[in-house]
Order: structure tokens, then C-alpha cells, then sequence
């Protein structure tokens, strides 16, 4: 029989570990825990999903009643793809990849309406959905040349959509972007097609070269006969028999110089040596050799020497042959005889006229020659003009002739006027300028045009104008003493109406497109799109840096002109002289050295001012020419790279707008420089008859001119044979010109079916 005392202790313990059972159990469904990282949404049986979000820790509910749902919380990636047709109608794959995480005082609300799987329910669709929309608008090759705007698109979109969600992206991002085989094939095609027509235009340049070079030699070979039967004929046949013996020497010398060649005497002995009575004659032909190879040498230098002075005709052949030669006879006008010639003439003549004629001081007139050049500042007006305002159906042809009228008719009120204002002398100097800027502007929108279609000659057509302006200026400032002390300041102004005849004859001569029927109406709005297209290249940054730069360039390096040339045209103070006399490197190292040598050649100036040439033995008179020779140089080589770089920043369509524009900088900065200048000397209280600081002015230009040395960062890094504009401003009117060519061809298919 069972013990009772054991039957009730185990009884006890029974109910014990079934009463600490069922606490425990009741403890542990009462409590959750929520991990780092997570929040927890009760769901209550009566009042249903609570509004509060529950953080992490552990916490109490009520069991049966209450149940806890876990999110977590923190940042998720996602990835998914999607196959979405362009808008040019090509399909692409792409793969995106998510990083996301749900609002947490929204957790509720996202448990409500989504469920815990709330991210695989919602990101895929929206994704693929915004995707789709935002490729929709690019096309295939945008794709590749715009990702960051793409990217940006659809990240945007994607942030809109999730919010609405309560979803946060914490991160959108293209991972993969692949085109149809269609396309990748038709892409591949096209290279090759490329590669295909430069190599057939290598080989038409090359037999173009072979067929000249064939001409060549034949000419050379009819001349070298005909000369030969003129001499036979006046002669007679000595000049044959001359050649025949030089031949058979010459034969002779290379049989005796061969191992393999042996000689047997004459007669019926022909055993070598056993006939004493007749010997062999010797064949030494190394004097002759000699005299050959002086002759051929003596050939070859005079070759090169007459393949070195006509190589300037061949290159401007060239330029004829690629550019039409009316345009390179509109450079040689408009820049070697308007601007060359007549600008050095002008510049000497209105020196001495305002000297001399009208007696002002040295800062009035380097005052009023910045005022003269303020039409070279509005340029970008005539650019503007010029592109968007056709006269009788031409763009460039009649403000060629407007500019030699307006100059021309300036220049001869001031040589036939005999007292003449002040004011209305520089209103007419102001009008003369604004004639040869005017014919500036028109030929720097042909040469921008060019230079754009012909990218590769883009510095050879700077040099060509480059080439003729020095050499105008050369014949100009040469002559411009002589002349000015033969007929005054006034009859030079008379002199100049040549050269703008010459200017009006140009706009005669040019071959231009016509355009007919001209709506004069859309001027306004082609004004607003030119201004438009200017400020949106203007706001690239591989634009406005070298702007800047040109600028800065030209503004800091100080003008004291006028001061220099009143002292020395001084008979007291100065030397009272009259004045009578880079394509393969890149744009940086250039413009370094010309701008340090322009500051250091600066001291020439100080030199000449404080005398040291005259204990040097150098005469005043040569050492002003050395000087301004010198300084004409420095400035043309820093000038060219700047003009280069700007012929290839002009967006197409409005090339003589915006290189106009680029000038006028440049004429801003020089302006800046003048009255700078101007401000300088009448700081430094330099007069008509007071020089005593005009070292110290020179000092402080020369010291101010190693400035843009420092701004350097602002030019482009690239050379003359390369494109600087950024590629979707030129892609853009391609676009544009491809839209207005299909508008066109459609236009007239339905003329066509009516």
C-alpha cells in the first residue's frame, strides 16, 4: 500500500509545476522582444491595428488579445530589370537597383494597406512603371551620353512614387544598360561605314596628290624636252653626243666596279696579257662619280630651296582649292588691307590728330581711343545682325557693303573738313571704327563657319588672317611715318577711302547662298533663339573659362600708349621719333610663354624711357623699331591661340553671333586696359610736357601684364586639332537641322500626293 506522505508530496509538487507551467507560459505570451533595427505594430482584437509604433526592447501585451507584427527597418537593396523601348524606338535592357526603408511613424498605415511584403509588392511595379516612362523620352544613344540626367530622372520619379507609399530610397541607381542585338548590330555597322569613308577619302586625297604630282613631273619632263630640241635645233647635235659619252662612261664605270665582269682585248688574241704591243685602257670612273654626286647635291639644295619659298603658294592654294578663293580674297581684304593697312594707318594718323590738330592731353586721348573702339565691344549686335537678318536675300554680302559706305564716307568728312569739334571728330573716328568692325564681324562669321566645317584647317584659317593683318600692318606702319609727314593726319583720313571701297567689294565678289522670299516677320523670334543659343553655350563651363581668361588676359595688361607715343614724339623729353616701322602645341603653353615674354619685353620700354640704350650704343631710332617689332610679335602669338579657341567655341547656326561676341570680350578687355592705362597716367600725373613718372607707369604695367599667368586653369588643355564645344550643344542642332530636313521632305510629300 502506497505511502500517503509520499502520495501528497508528489501530488503538491504536481500541482506546483502545473501552476509555474502555466504562469510561465502566461509570462512568456505576455512579453515580445523587438531587435535592433526593427519596430512592432500591435494588432489588437477589438480596437485593431494601433497607431503607435513600438520600438525596440522588450515589451508587454495582452495574450490572445494583442499580436505584435515586426518590420524591419533598416535599408534594404533591391534589384530588378526592365526591357523599355526609346524614343526612337529601340528597346534596351536596363537593371536597377533600389535602397529602401520604410517611414516608421507610417508603419501602421503600411500594415494596414501593404502588408509586411510591403516592398516586394510595390517596388517592382513602380519601378518598372517610371523606368519605362522616363527611357520613353531619350533616345538610344541618349542614353549613354546623358546617364547622369537619365539617372537623375529617374531617381527623382522613383522618391516621388515610393513616398506615396510611405516607402524612403535611400538610393536609385542604373547598374546595367544593354541595347538590342538589332541596334548593337546596326551601331557596329555604322563605325565601320565611318571607318569605310574616311579610308575611301584617304584614297581619294592620295590619288588627288599622285595625279599632281604626275602633272607635275610631266610639265617638268615637256619643259626639259622642248628645251632640249631648242638647244639641238640652235646647236646642233653636240648636246646628244655629250650625253652618249656621259653615258658610256657611266656605263663603263659600273661594269669596271663589278666582280663578275671581265674584259678581253680586241684582234684574234684573246689570251689576257700575251700581246705586248696593246694594252687594256684604264676605266676609273671616281672622278666622275664625284662630280655626279656634287651635281645632284648641288640640285637637291636648290630643290629644297624653291620647294621652301613657293610652300606659302601651295598652302594658300590649298586654302583656295578646300575654302573657294572669293573667301580668301575677302581675308586678304578685310584683314590685310582694311584692318592691316588701314588700321596701322588710322592708329599713327589719329595718334598725331589728336596731338598735333587737336592739342589734347595723353590721358584724353587714350580716353577717346577707348571710346573709338567701343563699336569692336558691341560686336555680338552685328554678329547678330549678320545671322539673323538677311538684306536682299544675303547674310553677309550686303554688311560688306554697308561697312565700306559707312567708313568711307567717315573718312572723308574728316579729311575735307577743316575745323572740325572735337566731338564730332570722335563721333566720326567712332564711325570709322564701326565700319571696320562691322566688315570684322561679317568675314569672322565666315571664317567661324568654315572653321566648323572644316575642323582640321580651323588654325590654318586663323593663320591665314593672322598672316594677312601682319602683313598689312607691316606696309602700313612702315609707310605711315612718310606719309603722315607728307600730307598730314587729315589726308591719311583721305587715303583710307580706298581701303573701304575695297571693303565694299568684297560684299560684291563673296559667294553666298540666296535666300529667297525671306520672312522678316520671324526676326524677332530668330533673334530670341540666337540669344538663347548664345547664353546657353555661354553657360558651359568649357566656355565661359576661356572667356574669362581672354578678358582678364587683355584687361590686366595695361595700355600707357598714348603716354609713350606723346614722349616720344617729344623733341625735349624723348627721342622725338616718328613711327615707321603655333599650330601643334597646346593652347596653355602657348599662351604661358607669350604672355611671360610680353611682361618681360615690357622693359623695353623702361629701357628706352630711362636712356640705358643710349649707353648701350643703341641709337633711339633702332631701338624704338626693335621695340615694337618685338612687342608686335609677343602680341600676335598670344592673340592666335585665342582666336583659334574661339572660332571653335561658336555653336552652329550662330557663328558670327557668338564670335562676335568673344571679340567684343577681348575688345572689353582692351578697353578696360586703355582707360586703365588712362587712369594710370593721370594718376601718376603723366602730360603733354610731364614724363617724370612714366618709368613708374611702365613698371606697374609690366608687373600687372605676369597677372593672367595665374588664370591659366581657365583654358581648355586640348590643342588646335581638336573640338573644344561641348558635344550636346553641337548634337542638338544636328538634331535641330535633322527635324527641319524631315519637316521639309514631308512638306513635300504631301504636296506631292495633293
Amino acid at each position: 500500500m502506497a505511502n500517503p506522505q509520499a502520495v501528497n508530496f508528489l501530488t503538491g509538487l504536481a500541482k506546483a509545476a502545473f501552476s509555474l507551467g502555466l504562469g510561465a507560459t502566461a509570462v512568456n505570451s505576455s512579453l515580445y522582444t523587438v531587435d535592433g533595427g526593427q519596430r512592432a505594430v500591435l494588432f489588437d482584437r477589438f480596437r485593431g491595428v494601433l497607431d503607435e509604433t513600438v520600438g525596440e526592447g522588450t515589451h508587454f501585451l495582452i495574450p490572445w488579445l494583442q499580436t505584435p507584427y515586426i518590420f524591419d527597418i533598416r535599408t534594404k537593396p533591391h534589384t530588378f530589370s526592365s526591357v523599355s523601348g526609346t524614343k526612337d524606338l529601340q528597346m534596351v535592357n536596363l537593371t536597377l537597383r533600389l535602397l529602401s526603408r520604410p517611414e516608421v511613424p507610417s508603419l501602421p498605415s503600411i500594415f494596414k494597406t501593404l502588408g509586411t511584403e510591403y516592398d516586394e509588392k510595390v517596388l517592382p511595379s513602380i519601378g518598372n512603371e517610371v523606368l519605362k516612362a522616363v527611357v520613353a523620352q531619350f533616345n538610344a544613344d541618349q542614353l549613354l551620353t546623358e546617364r547622369p540626367h537619365v539617372s537623375a530622372l529617374v531617381r527623382e520619379s522613383l522618391i516621388k512614387r515610393a513616398k506615396d507609399f510611405n516607402i524612403v530610397l535611400d538610393d536609385v541607381a542604373i547598374t546595367h544598360l544593354s541595347y538590342g542585338a538589332e541596334f548593337s548590330k546596326a551601331v557596329e555597322q555604322k563605325q565601320v561605314a565611318q571607318q569605310e569613308a574616311e579610308r575611301s577619302k584617304f584614297v581619294v586625297m592620295k590619288a588627288e596628290q599622285e595625279r599632281r604630282a604626275a602633272i607635275i613631273r610631266a610639265e617638268g619632263e615637256s619643259d626639259s624636252a622642248k628645251l632640249i630640241s631648242d638647244a639641238t635645233a640652235a646647236a646642233g647635235m653636240g648636246l646628244i653626243e655629250l650625253r652618249r659619252i656621259e653615258a658610256s662612261r657611266e656605263i663603263a664605270s659600273t661594269l669596271a666596279r663589278s666582280p663578275n665582269v671581265s674584259y678581253l682585248p680586241g684582234g684574234n688574241n684573246i689570251l689576257l696579257g700575251l700581246n705586248p704591243e696593246e694594252e687594256a685602257l684604264p676605266l676609273d670612273g671616281n672622278a666622275h662619280n664625284k662630280e655626279i654626286r656634287e651635281t645632284q647635291k648641288e640640285r637637291g639644295i636648290k630643290t629644297r630651296l624653291w620647294v621652301f619659298m613657293l610652300e606659302p603658294l601651295y598652302w594658300l592654294k590649298m586654302l583656295a582649292h578646300e575654302l573657294h578663293w572669293r573667301f580668301i580674297f575677302g581675308v586678304a581684304i578685310i584683314y590685310g588691307t582694311s584692318q592691316g593697312l588701314g588700321g596701322s594707318l588710322f592708329n599713327v594718323s589719329s595718334d598725331y590728330y589728336w596731338k598735333d590738330v587737336q592739342k589734347v592731353q595723353p590721358s584724353e586721348a587714350q580716353v577717346y581711343s577707348g571710346v573709338i573702339g567701343i563699336p569692336w565691344i558691341v560686336k555680338p549686335l552685328w554678329g547678330i545682325l549678320t545671322d539673323v537678318v538677311p538684306i536682299a536675300g544675303y547674310r553677309r554680302r550686303p554688311y560688306f557693303i554697308l561697312a565700306g559706305l559707312l567708313g568711307a564716307a567717315s573718312t572723308l568728312l574728316l579729311s575735307l573738313k577743316k575745323k572740325v569739334d572735337v566731338m564730332f571728330a570722335l563721333l566720326s573716328m567712332t564711325a570709322v571704327s564701326a565700319g571696320a568692325a562691322i566688315a570684322d564681324v561679317t568675314i569672322d562669321a565666315c571664317a567661324a563657319e568654315n572653321s566648323m566645317s572644316h575642323l582640321s584647317l580651323a588654325a590654318d584659317i586663323q593663320s591665314l588672317c593672322a598672316f594677312c593683318s601682319s602683313i598689312g600692318q607691316l606696309v602700313g606702319f612702315t609707310i605711315s611715318g612718310f606719309i603722315v609727314h607728307q600730307i598730314g593726319p587729315k589726308g591719311v583720313f583721305g587715303v583710307l577711302i580706298i581701303p573701304f571701297v575695297l571693303v565694299s567689294s568684297v560684299g560684291i565678289l563673296l559667294k553666298e547662298q540666296y535666300v529667297p522670299n525671306f520672312a522678316y516677320k520671324q526676326v524677332y523670334p530668330k533673334f530670341i533663339d540666337a540669344s538663347k543659343a548664345t547664353f546657353t553655350t555661354l553657360k558651359c563651363g568649357d566656355v565661359w573659362r576661356p572667356c574669362l581668361y581672354m578678358y582678364l588676359s587683355f584687361a590686366l595688361s595695361l595700355n600707357i600708349h598714348e603716354g609713350m607715343f606723346y614722349w616720344i614724339t617729344d623733341p625735349k623729353a624723348g627721342p622725338a621719333l616718328s613711327e615707321k616701322v603655333l599650330k601643334d602645341y597646346p593652347y596653355r603653353g602657348v599662351l604661358f610663354w607669350a604672355q611671360l615674354l610680353r611682361g618681360i619685353i615690357g622693359m623695353l620700354d623702361l629701357i628706352l624711357v630711362l636712356r640705358l640704350n643710349l649707353k648701350l650704343g643703341v641709337p633711339d631710332k633702332y631701338f624704338v623699331v626693335l621695340d615694337e617689332i618685338v612687342s608686335k610679335c609677343t602680341g600676335r602669338i598670344k592673340r592666335m591661340p585665342l582666336l583659334v579657341i574661339s572660332s571653335k567655341l561658336c555653336p552652329p547656326g550662330t557663328e558670327g553671333t557668338f564670335f562676335a561676341l568673344l571679340m567684343s570680350i577681348d575688345n572689353f578687355g582692351s578697353l578696360t586696359s586703355s582707360w586703365g592705362g588712362g587712369l594710370l597716367l593721370h594718376v601718376l600725373n603723366v602730360t603733354r610736357s610731364k614724363f617724370t613718372n612714366l618709368w613708374l607707369a611702365i613698371l606697374v604695367r609690366n608687373i600687372v601684364r605676369l597677372l593672367p599667368l595665374a588664370l591659366l586653369f581657365l583654358v581648355p588643355r586640348s590643342d588646335p586639332s581638336s573640338s573644344i564645344l561641348p558635344a550636346k550643344i553641337t548634337k542638338a542642332k544636328e538634331d535641330e537641322d535633322v527635324d527641319k530636313a524631315s519637316n521639309i521632305e514631308l512638306v513635300s510629300l504631301i504636296g506631292s500626293t495633293r
